[in-house]
């Protein structure tokens, strides 16, 4: 199902600016690879850079409901990040805001999509700070976590296709979380991209990533090695 109104659905919002004014709105404009049923581009509002978001080709609501290949095909994109050079520590802090739920809302686009950082940031302490319960989960090539709608997940992905994490359940915090934690982590004010989407760093990561990574042949020899390591 392609939902109205989805920016990662290719399904085009209602037309209230002119094109050339909301060019940096369009994931076409800012996509940088692909992988499988899985695409990358570059994030709005980065609140640290490079910011990247993964998102599925099909319609979820959160990492949780993907199965099998498609949760393959996360692991590729993660991978392609980490060849790329842009992570300083060689390691990727990723976080979801897992879906809405008619009881809790942690998610502000009800499409599943993984918030990538480098992994310096780590945002899992800052989770237990605010939330003693969180548990710990590993997601994985054939392993994932049951959870429904409207959960918090923070982790750090280093490589060997494994993603250990912690785990909120109906946290009721509202849209954003992660978001506004990183942001008082790096004595930012600008957390909500809506009011700050930054479209000039989104262009400068595509530029760069270009430059990393630039070929098919680089892709494809990265996603071998990955998938043998």
């Amino acid at each position: 199902m392609k939902p109205r109104n989805c920016p990662f659905c290719s399904t085009e919002p209602p037309l209230m600016i002119a094109p050339q004014e909301r060019n940096w709105d369009s994931i076409k404009s800012r996509l940088l690879a692909t992988a499988g049923d899985v695409s990358l581009c570059a994030g709005l509002g980065a609140i640290v850079e490079p910011y990247v978001v993964a998102f599925t080709h099909e319609h979820h609501l959160a990492i949780s409901e993907i199965e099998g290949p498609t949760r393959g095909h996360l692991f590729d994109a993660l991978d392609l990040c980490l060849a790329s050079g842009l992570f300083p520590s060689r390691s990727l802090c990723v976080f979801e805001h897992g879906g809405r739920s008619p009881e809790n809302t942690t998610a502000c686009l009800e499409h599943c999509h993984l918030h990538i950082v480098d992994g310096r940031f780590d945002l899992r302490a800052g989770l237990v700070c605010t939330y003693s319960n969180a548990e710990l989960v590993n997601v994985s090539d054939d392993a994932s976590f049951a959870a429904n709608a409207g959960y918090l997940l923070a982790g750090v992905y280093s490589g060997k296709r494994t993603i250990p994490s912690l785990l909120v359940r109906t946290p009721s915090c509202g849209s954003q979380f992660f978001r506004r934690l990183l942001a008082e982590q790096v004595g930012s004010i600008s957390w909500n991209w809506r009011l700050s989407p930054s479209p000039e760093a989104a262009f400068r990561l595509c530029e760069l990533w270009s430059k990393h990574l630039p070929t098919d042949e680089a892709k494809t020899a990265c996603l071998a090695e990955s998938r043998r390591g």
